[in-house]
C-alpha cells in the first residue's frame, strides 16, 4: 500500500472537512512547483472523507484558481487505511500546516521532516534531529527563517472584478464592525468574508478590508499578499494594536511589497531538496 512511495518527496495534509484553508493552498502551491520540477514529488491527502468527494473537491479549487496543476502524483488516502509506519520510508515528508503532525500524535516520522508553519506552540511541538521549522513570524519556534510563498505564475488572470469590498473579520460577526467597514466602502457593497470565502473569490471583489479580530490569532494571512498580486487596493484596521501574523504581513507587504514572497528556484526549500 503506497510503496511506491519509498525514497519521494512527500508534501501530506490531512483533512477531514471539504472546507476552504489558507494551509490547503499552500499546500497545493508548493505541489505544483516541486513537481514541476521533479518526477519524485507527490502530494499525499490523508482524509476521513471519500476519495471521490475529496478529489472533486480538490479539483474545483484548482480549476477556479489556477491555470495548470498535475494530478499525476497527488494520492488520496484513507485515514483508517494509513500506514503510519510507511512515512518512515519517506526521503522528504513537508507539511505546510502543522496540525497534520499532530493528527497523528506525532508518531509520523520520515527521514527527513520540513515543517512550514507559523503554529509552533507547545501544543503542536515537534523537535527532533530530522525535523526542520522554516518559520516566518517573529513569535514562532525557526530553526531557519523563512518567507513562506506563493506560486503566482499559475494564478489565473482575471480581467473583471465586481465593485465590493471585502471584508474579513476573523471568527467574529460583521455585524460588531460594520461601521468600520461602511467608513471604507463608500457606499459599495460590503462581502463578508466569514459566509463567502471559496478559491475564486478574487472575483468577486475590488477592495479588501482586515479588521483585526478578538476572537483569531492569526498566524499566517494570505490575501493581502493575492490583492497585492491582482493589484487590489486593501486596508488593515488593528484598534487592538495586537501584532499577530495579520500585523507583521500587512506591514511588510506595504512596505516591500510580495518579491520575498514568490515561490521560484530561489526558494530555500526547493534548494535544499531539489538542487
Amino acid at each position: 500500500m503506497l510503496k511506491f512511495l519509498k525514497n519521494k518527496i512527500v508534501f501530506i495534509y490531512t483533512i477531514f472537512e471539504t472546507r476552504f484553508f489558507g494551509s490547503l493552498i499552500d499546500t497545493l502551491e508548493y505541489y505544483q512547483f516541486f513537481r514541476e520540477h521533479s518526477d519524485e514529488v507527490y502530494l499525499l491527502f490523508v482524509a476521513n472523507l471519500s476519495k471521490d468527494k475529496l478529489f472533486h473537491f480538490i479539483k474545483d479549487i484548482v480549476d477556479n484558481k489556477y491555470t495548470r496543476f498535475q494530478f499525476d502524483h497527488v494520492v488520496f488516502e484513507s485515514i483508517f487505511e494509513f500506514q503510519i509506519s510507511l512515512a518512515r520510508q519517506f526521503k522528504y515528508l513537508i507539511t505546510l500546516e502543522y496540525a497534520t503532525l499532530d493528527n497523528f500524535k506525532h508518531m509520523l516520522n520520515a527521514k527527513n521532516i520540513i515543517i512550514v508553519s507559523e503554529n509552533t506552540s507547545k501544543q503542536y511541538f515537534l523537535k527532533r534531529p530530522n525535523v526542520t521549522y522554516y518559520t516566518e513570524m517573529p513569535f514562532c519556534y525557526k530553526d531557519i527563517d523563512y518567507k513562506i510563498k506563493s506560486y503566482f505564475d499559475i494564478y489565473k488572470k482575471i480581467d473583471n472584478f465586481k465593485d465590493r469590498l471585502y471584508v474579513n473579520y476573523p471568527k467574529g460577526n460583521i455585524e460588531e464592525v460594520i461601521d468600520i467597514a461602511k467608513k471604507y466602502s463608500n457606499g459599495k457593497e460590503i462581502l463578508d468574508k466569514e459566509n463567502n470565502h471559496n478559491a475564486n473569490i478574487h472575483e468577486e471583489f475590488s477592495e479588501y478590508l482586515y479588521i483585526k479580530s478578538p476572537y483569531w490569532f492569526d498566524t499566517h494571512p494570505r490575501l493581502f499578499l493575492e490583492c497585492e498580486y491582482y493589484h487590489k487596493p486593501y486596508y488593515y484596521v488593528n484598534e487592538l494594536n495586537i501584532k499577530d501574523g495579520s500585523w507583521y504581513r500587512y506591514h511588510e507587504i506595504k512596505e516591500r511589497g510580495i518579491e520575498d514572497h514568490i515561490l521560484d528556484e530561489n526558494d530555500e526549500i526547493f534548494r535544499t531538496i531539489i538542487s
